[in-house]
């Protein structure tokens, strides 16, 4: 019997608002998909991996960090040449020997053989 009632007034209801009926469950729906469902993007640092929001910005802080971080490096190397570069003109125009700037550029240029003589080693050991 009240079954039979709730089903009759469903019927009564659907028929006589049916627009609006839908118009609740549409809204409904819509609700549930939007509370329910994280948004995802493509990751910046893995392509083809889908990420949410906090890893996304997780993932820029990283960036962020090794950026910061190379950008250390490039500013160290910038300042080691500037130095070798201002040690020879300043020999140069006064033409005198100095020690420590010999020793700084003959330090760098036999850094720079072992790292070549390293990577050598390496490639060929591989």
């Amino acid at each position: 019997m009240l079954l039979k009632s709730l089903k009759s007034l469903w019927i009564e209801l659907s028929n006589h608002n049916r627009y609006k009926v839908l118009g609740f469950l549409f809204s409904l729906l819509l609700l549930l998909v939007c509370y329910s469902c994280e948004s995802h993007c493509d990751s910046v640092l893995h392509p083809g991996k889908r990420i949410t929001r906090t890893e996304l910005i997780s993932e820029i802080e990283t960036f962020n960090t090794e950026a910061a971080h190379e950008a250390n490096s490039l500013d160290r190397q910038d300042a080691i040449k500037a130095f070798l570069l201002e040690s020879a003109i300043t020999a140069g125009q006064t033409a005198t020997f100095n020690w420590w700037n010999f020793a700084a550029i003959a330090g760098s240029i036999l850094g720079v053989g072992a790292t070549a003589d390293n990577i050598r080693y390496r490639i060929k050991k591989a």
